[in-house]
């Protein structure tokens, strides 16, 4: 009823894997004081499937995506994506081979609030001829952008020079959605998709990402929920301390109880029994 309309949050999950999308082979990070976060972690996430990544928050979730996404250094190991090391890759030449990311925090890490709708739907193609010339910047091309993804991605605003910040915490966050998938990736990299957003934009978010999947984008995905992740996930591997301990192909027998023993660090798979999940 605060909606104003039916939410369903169900989801179909994919049918069938693609390509390899991105390999990672015996990563390591670590943080700021020098700790391991992430170690000798391998995954590997195919095109058209969702991969979630499960986990009590602090476990190693987010400084994987970083690393991935050129973030956060790696101490060692490497990530491939599109059979391409990323190691020698800036972020834009990693955006330019087919990474989105939308991360943990959006204020942070998202979006600039002070700027404008269309300006900060444009902030990760400052070197697309279709918007900058010569050095500057083609208003009207930006502009017309972003009426186009306000109508497609359903975003409540006033017009595209409203203000960022001046939006409601699901419209934010459709923004950052609607930039990172406004041209189709090949690896899309999601942080806590729906924290802090109401449920009509949940539902529209979850929708999004799964047609990213359809149409042929690998996702990994983390999120503090657990019920997200079983809906969304196609995969789900458990991380426990920068390790992976357990891998599960999703299904609808699969509970909470199943992952959140091994989330707790009360059991762990041997490498026979994850193998089927981690392919």
């Amino acid at each position: 009823m605060m909606v104003g309309r039916e939410v369903a949050l169900r989801v179909d999950r994919a049918a069938n894997q693609g390509t390899l999308a991105c390999e990672i082979k015996a990563l390591k990070v670590t943080g700021e004081n020098g700790a391991t976060t992430v170690d000798n972690l391998n995954l590997r996430i195919h095109a058209g499937e969702i991969v979630g990544l499960v986990g009590v928050e602090g476990n190693g979730q987010s400084e994987l995506l970083e690393a991935v996404a050129g973030l956060r250094p790696i101490a060692d190991g490497v990530a491939y994506l599109d059979g391409k090391s990323t190691a020698p890759l800036s972020i834009p030449e990693r955006r330019a081979g087919g990474l989105a990311s939308i991360p943990e925090d959006r204020l942070a890490r998202g979006l600039a609030t002070g700027a404008s709708v269309a300006e900060n739907l444009v902030a990760t193609r400052l070197d697309d001829k279709r918007y900058v010339r010569n050095g500057l910047l083609d208003l009207k091309a930006i502009k017309a952008n972003a009426e186009k993804l306000i109508e497609r991605f359903s975003i409540h605003v006033g017009g595209p020079g409203a203000a960022v910040g001046t939006l409601s915490g699901g419209n934010m966050q459709k923004v950052v959605v609607a930039r990172e998938l406004s041209e189709q990736p090949k690896l899309l990299l999601v942080n806590q998709p729906t924290r802090g957003v109401d449920l009509g934009a949940t539902q529209f978010i979850w929708r999004s990402l799964t047609d990213a999947r359809d149409a042929g984008a690998a996702v990994l995905l983390s999120s503090a929920d657990l019920s997200e992740l079983l809906a969304l996930a196609d995969r789900l591997v458990v991380l426990y301390r920068g390790k992976i301990v357990a891998a599960f192909v999703n299904s609808d027998e699969l509970t909470p109880e199943t992952p959140g023993t091994y989330m707790l660090g009360i059991a762990s798979q041997t490498p026979a029994e994850m193998q089927g999940a981690l392919r």
